[in-house]
């Protein structure tokens, strides 16, 4: 099947005339009859049906039309593409964040790349880790900002930004936020609102347990913004990083004990060919202080 095909079946689903589909499409009308007719043998079933002055799609015709469409349509939005690349008009950057990265860090780093690269076309992807590594394997991300425990080495590259210190999310108004370190006893008997395709949080539940407190996996999120909304519900405590972004009304608190730690940092795919503002990025990001975020006690009487 060739563009130009569809390009034709295109015009006649329009025009529902042959004379005119091939004035539009510039070509004469037996030219396009028999690339019709071509289409028609390649997809097994007649397109269009003549009936003495008038022409109708057929059955096959109506069902395939929007498929047709999309793919040309698709075509020409890659030439476009391409075109505007080859002017060097458009730079696209397409970045993966972990939810468990802190949006906010971005802002200054594509500031910076924003003055070098005019025409920067950022496109931003928030999720979990594990689907963003799939995305990365699949081609459509550059780079991504995940945890080393969900990088696979053998196909990613990866180079730490920060590790942080999990800590754990409390409502503001709880007897918990008015401590400035919760000892982990003081977690027993907890609920626990941990995160999907997330090691951390069992890995934390384990660690407990074997410190002689129980801490029940009783809800269950898939970002950490909505464990922390859940925690606002009271429906019990979360884990989230230090330098995590936090939800009105959460604090966090730092636990006595030392407990397993976080590593974030920029997974490149093996191989793959990196754009001038893409290595920039990956510079800038690198370069950047990630600070803790504080949250000071405050006297429930005020």
């Amino acid at each position: 099947m060739e563009l130009r095909q569809i390009k034709y079946f295109l015009a006649l689903s329009r025009t529902l005339n042959f004379t005119r589909a091939a004035e539009e499409c510039r070509v004469t009308q037996p030219t396009l009859t028999q690339s019709i007719k071509k289409l028609e043998e390649e997809l097994g079933g007649q397109l269009l049906l003549r009936q003495r002055n008038r022409t109708h799609l057929t059955h096959l015709g109506q069902m395939i039309l929007p498929f047709l469409e999309q793919v040309y349509e698709s075509s020409e939005a890659a030439q476009m593409i391409a075109e505007d690349l080859s002017r060097g008009d458009r730079t696209p950057v397409r970045i993966g964040v972990s939810d468990a990265f802190n949006i906010a860090h971005l802002l200054q780093p594509v500031s910076e790349i924003k003055r070098s690269v005019p025409g920067l076309e950022l496109h931003v992807i928030v999720g979990p880790d594990e689907q963003l590594s799939e995305m990365a394997l699949d081609g459509h991300l550059d780079l991504t900002i995940i945890s080393q425990a969900s990088t696979d080495e053998k196909h990613f590259r990866f180079m730490s930004l920060y590790t942080e210190v999990m800590r754990v999310a409390v409502k503001g108004d709880s007897t918990l936020a008015g401590r400035e370190i919760i000892d982990l006893s003081d977690l027993d008997d907890q609920h626990c609102i941990c995160l999907k395709e997330s090691d951390i949080h069992s890995d934390f539940v384990s660690f407990a347990s074997k410190n002689g407190v129980n801490i029940a996996q009783q809800h269950w999120a898939k970002r950490s913004s909505d464990a922390q909304m859940m925690v606002l519900a009271d429906l019990g405590v979360a884990l989230v990083g230090d330098r995590e972004a936090l939800v009105d009304g959460v604090v966090t608190r730092k636990i006595g004990q030392p407990i397993p730690m976080r590593t974030i940092g920029l997974a490149e795919l093996r191989g793959k060919p990196l754009s001038g503002a893409v290595l920039a990025l990956s510079r800038q990001l690198r370069a950047k202080h990630y600070p803790a975020i504080e949250c000071p006690v405050e006297s429930l009487d005020s």
